[in-house]
């Protein structure tokens, strides 16, 4: 039984993180593993001196430039509190960013760099947020950086990682075990070697990189490069470096398929990567998961089958909107559910561009549907734009 610690770590890590601003300076910082824990110490102590931190909190971290997250990401796991995640959310838009924070309940710590425009869209959840840099301020000797070192309240049953499916919105939550168990697995799958180098661009709260590809690489792997690309400055590295995995795009951009539900690879090349997950096609031909806790897991996507390897035919209900992946079924679910108390009324909903418009055998309370399907969804990008008395043959049909 295993909790995410600083014991993942690798005892030889090294972390060169080079980012170019805007003026074309270079900032560059150099850390060692030592350095890291102590940094971790650091922000141990600063979380629970300052910030009463407890086992069971729900922290929302901000911030993917390393050291910094792999810091507060560290230390945050060793106090037993768990991540919720900010992908596929339009960080430009406040009023959706609010609303989909709000589906998961009350968010005890935000960890954020505070003159970005993340920092200004998340309202009131930038208030008494955590400055991203605040624990170096605990390095010096007389604050005892080291006072909570020993402080570990992770236990395997933990819950690490919090994720919002899109569409109706459900919970998923992944504890300690279930991350190291699948870190373990995808090490042996990509063959990780101790003199390997990684190069990375994203941070743990995006997608599924924290245990298919961050967590792996850093126990298995010693040498890792950070680069915020700004003009060049990938392309740099790549030349100067012997890189062995480019993980921009995932892990040296392999065909995976994966879903929230199991934060970590099930299909590569179109095939069973091994019997961690068991994988079949149930009714409809719809991709479905087995987890290894028996649960099963139906996908959107529409699948077949040739010999031992899984085809993708169709993965339906889903457009984009105001670059939010749209969940069409569960808009049209909230619709029927909102117009169900007015029998006879039929209605058909369509896209055009980034507009939603509905048809109805009666005129329609906008502003009320569209309440209940912002309080049902939690993103804006779901509010119908317009009742139209007829639909243009060039709009898309979604119900």
């Amino acid at each position: 039984m295993s909790a995410i610690t600083r014991e993942i770590l690798n005892p030889n890590l090294t972390i060169e993180s080079s980012i170019t601003h805007a003026d074309g300076s270079i900032q560059k910082v150099i850390k060692s593993y030592n350095e890291i824990t102590v940094d971790i110490d650091c922000a141990k102590t600063y979380l629970i001196n300052e910030r009463n931190a407890q086992a069971g909190q729900k922290v929302l971290l901000c911030e993917n430039a390393w050291p910094h997250f792999l810091v507060w990401f560290i230390a945050c796991s060793e106090l037993g509190m768990g991540f919720v995640f900010l992908d596929r959310i339009n960080a430009n838009n406040s009023e959706s960013l609010v609303n989909k924070l709000n589906g998961y309940g009350k968010i005890d710590h935000v960890i954020v760099w505070p003159y970005g425009t993340l920092a200004k869209n998340l309202g009131p959840y930038n208030i008494d947020s955590i400055h991203v840099g605040v624990y170096s301020f605990y390095r010096s000797p007389l604050t005892r950086p080291d006072e909570h070192a020993d402080v570990f309240l992770a236990t395997p049953e933990s819950k690490l990682f919090y994720r919002m499916t899109d569409g109706i919105p459900k919970i998923i939550e992944h504890s300690h075990q279930y991350v190291y168990d699948l870190l373990e697995r995808n090490a042996k799958l990509y063959n990780l070697k101790e003199n390997d180098s990684c190069l990375h661009t994203t941070g743990f709260h995006l997608g599924f990189s924290p245990a298919s590809y961050i967590l792996p690489v850093i126990k298995y792997c010693a040498t890792h490069y950070f680069v915020v690309d700004i003009g060049n400055n990938v392309k740099n590295i790549l030349q100067l470096k012997n890189i062995t995995h480019n993980m921009q795009n995932g892990f040296d951009n392999q065909p995976i398929f994966e879903t929230l539900e199991t934060l970590g690879p099930v299909l590569l090349n179109n095939k069973c990567l091994d019997n961690f997950f068991g994988v079949y096609l149930g009714p409809g031909n719809f991709l479905t998961i087995r987890l290894p806790d028996t649960t099963d897991v139906i996908t959107n996507s529409v699948f077949s089958k040739e010999n031992d390897e899984f085809i993708l035919v169709d993965t339906p209900n889903v457009v984009v909107i105001n670059g939010t992946l749209i969940n069409t079924s569960a808009l049209v679910s909230v619709v029927a559910s909102f117009l169900k108390a007015t029998p006879g009324l039929d209605f058909n909903l369509f896209v055009d561009g980034d507009r939603i418009y509905i048809t109805a055998t009666t005129s329609l309370n906008l502003t009320l549907l569209n309440s209940y399907i912002v309080t049902s969804l939690l993103l804006t990008e779901y509010i119908i734009n317009q009742q139209a008395s007829s639909a243009n043959p060039y709009w898309l049909k979604i119900s």
